[in-house]
């Protein structure tokens, strides 16, 4: 299921990681489940980043499958990289 922000995509309601699907600035506000996320830094189209908060440890799940562990503490809107998941595709 796509989210209704143009700006995102966001497959699986289980996903805590969405896809910007174009730039989306920082501190510009997305919904995403009805709850209002401003994104802290620019982020590319293509990039991925938290959808809620994601505690260090926790498993990443894109598109409805694990894709790593959390390696810190996430915040909502934060971009997912290999400084903060570890185990699989960055």
């Amino acid at each position: 299921m796509a989210d209704s922000e143009s700006r995102i995509l966001q497959l699986a309601p289980g996903d805590n990681v969405a896809v910007a699907v174009r730039e989306i600035e920082a501190g510009e506000v997305v919904r995403i489940q009805g709850r209002e996320i401003p994104m802290p830094q620019t982020l590319q189209a293509g990039h991925k980043f938290a959808a809620r908060r994601i505690e260090a440890g926790e498993t990443i799940v894109k598109y409805g499958t694990p894709i790593g562990r959390a390696l810190a503490d996430i915040a909502a809107g934060e971009h997912l990289n290999a400084g903060n998941i570890g185990g699989a595709e960055p």
